[in-house]
């Protein structure tokens, strides 16, 4: 908001002046991070980086997994990010779509949350049940 400041001063002689200052406080506004990509995805993790936004020093994430198509898992909560400007999934499941969010915390609040998808490999174990069907399927 606004408020006025009044400086006085005063000098050794005890001569004074006094000054109305009008200083206006913008709340800041917590910055998105930016280029939020993932990258090193294997059967069971994925690596989610991103750049720093406006007020960037603490990040958060949440994940959730694709149940069936276009049935989602509930969140699971915001956990802090394992590194600087990235964060490690693991002990995900294989073959599997996976929704994220990344926010920025700045104090006691947050940036709006940007969020992406990733899906998981699949196991040699599913690669190879699928060969042997289809092999057993045509003999």
């Amino acid at each position: 908001g606004i408020t006025m400041v009044v400086w006085t001063v005063t000098d050794v002689n005890t001569n004074s002046k006094t000054c109305n200052q009008k200083i206006t406080v913008i709340p800041y506004q917590c910055g998105n991070p930016i280029q939020v990509y993932h990258t090193d995805t294997t059967v069971t993790s994925a690596k989610v980086k991103w750049k720093a936004g406006k007020c960037s020093n603490t990040y958060e994430l949440r994940i959730r997994k694709e149940i069936t198509t276009g049935v989602w898992d509930t969140w699971r909560s915001w956990m802090t990010s394992s590194g600087a400007l990235e964060h490690l999934f693991t002990g995900l499941t294989p073959n599997k779509f996976y929704h994220y969010q990344v926010r920025n915390v700045c104090g006691i609040s947050y940036s709006g949350s940007i969020s992406n998808w990733f899906h998981t490999l699949p196991s040699f174990t599913q690669i190879n049940d699928r060969a042997s069907a289809g092999e057993n399927s045509e003999s």
